[in-house]
């Protein structure tokens, strides 16, 4: 039953994947596809991300912390600049794969 419930919720979805690496835009949405999700857009640097979420409007951005030209956390604080953009709440997952002990 509450696997039907996340396909469901899953199809309305509008994500966003940011991320420089093709390999794991390839892979993360492959995973969300396997989950249900339909709305899957991409963009490869943080510039490219800006616009998507100009255009896109997503309900979800999953974006990589180390991208060319903007990283993560420039787009970040662009997108939660008050006035900037027209959703400046959308959750975001940040990914990374730097790892400190």
């Amino acid at each position: 039953m509450a696997s039907k419930q996340i396909e469901k919720a899953m199809e309305g979805l509008v994500v966003l994947i940011a991320d420089s690496n093709a390999y794991t835009r390839r892979l993360t949405r492959t995973m969300l596809t396997n989950l249900g999700a339909k709305a899957l857009y991409e963009a490869n640097d943080g510039v490219a991300a800006l616009d998507a979420i100009r255009s896109v409007n997503p309900d979800v951005m999953i974006m990589d912390w180390d991208m060319p030209i903007l990283d993560g956390r420039e787009v970040m604080r662009i997108v939660r600049s008050p006035g900037v953009f027209p959703k400046p709440n959308v959750p975001i997952i940040m990914l990374s794969d730097r790892g400190l002990r």
